[in-house]
């Protein structure tokens, strides 16, 4: 199950594997709503930043828009985008709301127009895993099987630069509010790329990483071990 909370925190959206969504009000535990069913496992709950968007992904490849009115969903989504017939393993929102990029197991990525419902353009690389905006909207990271990191223009796609990391980048990206990018690895490395200069290096866990993130004013950096570690 995959679940997300909107911005304001009032819902929680699980995706199940039955095929349907179900929002939960804080406090309750029957669903305040229910979506129609996907036609498949959903594998995806995720809401838009500014609050104005649902979307839910299967493992066929269709990811739903759901408009938002005052926090909730429309009775029919707004946009069906239909991918390749793949499982839906990233979403990702432009930080102006204006595009959603979402990654597909089948090695690429598609970078929908939200007003229209329209597909822009599609990012197709070998090895591909999760693609997302930078903070500042411009620009696209995409991190792979492969242990690659490519960084490209957000509107040409004109691939900007492009660094191999020796092993698979396993995890989201993140990124600090400074744009400072980290990944995580299947083993115990830790990497963080800014997207201008070279970084310092990190200490390694004992064992796997098993998460990463950023504290939300930018001065700490939280990584988590399989052995129960945390830094």
């Amino acid at each position: 199950t995959y679940v997300d909370f909107s911005p304001d925190s009032t819902l929680l959206a699980a995706g199940g594997f039955d095929g349907h969504v179900r929002l939960y009000r804080e406090g309750e535990q029957a669903p305040a709503v229910t979506l129609p069913h996907h036609g498949a496992r959903v594998r995806i709950a995720h809401f838009s930043p500014d609050g104005r968007w649902l979307f839910t992904a299967d493992d066929r490849g269709l990811t739903r828009a759901w408009p938002l009115t005052d926090g909730l969903p429309a009775e029919r989504p707004a946009h069906a985008l239909q991918g390749p017939t793949a499982l839906v393993s990233g979403l990702d929102v432009r930080p102006d709301g204006s595009e959603l990029v979402a990654s597909y197991n089948a090695g690429e990525a598609l970078i929908w127009d939200l007003e229209a419902g329209t597909l822009r353009d599609r990012l197709v690389v070998q090895g591909i895993g999760l693609v997302r905006f930078t903070p500042d909207g411009q620009r696209l990271v995409s991190s792979g099987l492969s242990g690659a990191v490519k960084i490209w223009h957000a509107d040409t796609l004109a691939l900007l630069s492009a660094r191999s990391l020796g092993s698979a980048a396993s995890a989201l990206p993140r990124f600090s509010p400074d744009g400072v990018l980290l990944l995580t690895y299947d083993t115990s490395d830790l990497v963080a790329l800014d997207l201008e200069v070279e970084p310092p290096a990190l200490e390694p866990h004992a064992d796997s990483v098993t998460a990463v993130d950023f504290s939300p004013d930018g001065r700490l950096l939280l990584s988590a071990g399989g052995a129960g570690a945390v830094k």
